[in-house]
């Protein structure tokens, strides 16, 4: 477990006395306080894990509750996050729970500490011995058997944490040897998962891996876009599987989360529902937070969910999905707006990258073959009206050349016209029936 928020640089004091930022970071890896208010289950980058504080065993159960250390700093433990991990063995699976207690106090101002960077990791396994090929499935017929994809990045030496997720549209992908056909299998309860390969000190001289001082491991993770509060109660679950592809495999087809096919969502329930925006960048030099997006918190979330647009830049986006385009072409959002005129809602399909040029390396060319969810084809503009009066639009994709396949992941920009730091809007509903979600 890895988690994220603001303040983003983050610099302590440990034990130690040192302070990174003050006198440098021992190990050199400065770049490490960048990561943010980052409490993690497996230590910081000396081997110090965090303050044990409870643990048990019966029989196939075990449990273990601990304040964690803070990534980037040095013998920096926690006492305002608290962490929770159980779990279980049956059969070829161990079915992991996770739970994080965040007690950081009250801030008056929204967004003030939450994520800044990509998605939490729940988990961020990492695997020993050579299990260099990553598997998945991202293809248009999910659960159905359907031809599987991998990629050996033991064969180029590709050493590092992959730049984007995978959006994969069955809920699991796996780590295999290439030479046994066996390996780790992680069931997700979402559509983005991380992965990377990272080599051995035969291939990067001086680097010492902590994990396998010997040799090669591989990473897979379970990274949602998930929001996390100065108070909140954090909890996810997935299981890891031991065994070959097909066996993985059928163990997910078993499994009896879905992902839904089309996107209802109803904003009352003080969550947001997998949801994420886009909170924006702080300056490593100068400190200074430019702000695009924020909210009041998920406990707020009871009658709307209600977003401060500081910009254009502005942006929400619903979690990693399997949303099938053949079942619906209008999506319909039920909101109020205050000091904005102009949306724009986009999307993006199985096999596409969100942000990178595709086709720099063969890893990439090879992992998003669609290339960039950027084209004109894949946007579009509506008006909405600014004077706070509760209003459902319609979004018509029925002509739109590029609304196929499977749509892993949809945005929706808040402002995109004359954007004030003082606009805001609170979104009802979104749905594919214009009297909105049955729920």
């Amino acid at each position: 477990m890895c988690l994220y928020q603001n303040p983003n640089p983050y610099f302590s004091t440990g034990e130690t006395g040192i302070t990174p930022r003050a006198e440098g970071h021992p190990n050199g890896k400065l770049g490490d306080v960048y990561l943010g208010f980052n409490p993690n289950e497996g230590g910081d980058d000396f081997r110090n894990s965090g303050k044990l504080l409870n643990y048990g065993r019966n029989g196939n159960t075990w449990y273990k509750k601990a304040n964690p250390p803070i990534y980037g700093q040095i013998r920096k433990y926690t006492d305002v996050v608290r962490f929770e991990t159980w779990g279980e063995v049956a059969g070829r699976a161990l079915r992991m729970h996770y739970r994080a207690i965040f007690n950081r106090g009250p801030s008056t101002d929204p967004g003030a500490q939450q994520l800044l960077r990509g998605g939490q990791e729940m988990p961020c396994l990492y695997v020993n011995g050579h299990k260099s090929t990553i598997v998945w499935y991202d293809g248009n017929s999910p659960y159905s058997n359907d031809g599987i994809r991998s990629y050996n990045y033991g064969i180029e030496r590709l050493s590092g944490i992959k730049r984007e997720n995978l959006m994969v549209t069955e809920h699991w992908v796996a780590a295999i040897d290439p030479t046994t056909g066996l390996g780790v299998g992680l069931i997700l309860n979402q559509g983005r998962a991380q992965t990377g390969y990272f080599c051995g000190p035969q291939s990067s001289p001086g680097r010492i891996d902590y994990i396998d001082p010997s040799g090669d491991n591989t990473y897979i993770g379970n990274n949602p876009l998930d929001i996390l509060d100065d108070n909140c109660d954090y909890r996810n679950a997935v299981d890891l599987v031991v065994g070959t592809v097909a066996e993985i495999r059928a163990y997910a087809y078993a499994h009896s989360f879905r992902f839904k096919s089309k996107p209802e969502y109803r904003f009352n329930t003080q969550s947001r529902l997998g949801w994420s925006y886009n909170p924006g960048e702080q300056n490593r030099e100068t400190l200074a937070i430019t702000k695009h997006t924020a909210d009041d918190g998920a406990a707020a979330i009871t009658n709307g969910w209600k977003l401060y647009a500081y910009n254009g830049n502005a942006k929400i986006n619903t979690p990693a999905s399997a949303f099938k385009a053949a079942e619906f072409n209008k999506i319909y959002i039920n909101l109020e707006a205050h000091g904005m005129s102009r949306m724009r809602f986009n999307w993006r399909r199985n096999k596409q990258t969100r942000e990178l040029d595709s086709g720099k390396t063969a890893e990439e060319q090879y992992t998003w073959p669609e290339g960039k969810a950027d084209r004109e084809e894949q946007f579009v503009y509506f008006p909405v009206f600014d004077d706070g009066r509760t209003q459902t639009y319609e979004i018509d994709l029925s002509g739109k050349s590029e609304w196929k396949n499977i749509i892993t992941e949809m945005f929706l920009n808040l402002n995109m016209e004359n954007p004030q730091s003082t606009d805001w809007c609170k979104i009802n509903w979104i749905s594919t029936s214009p009297t909105g979600p049955i729920n």
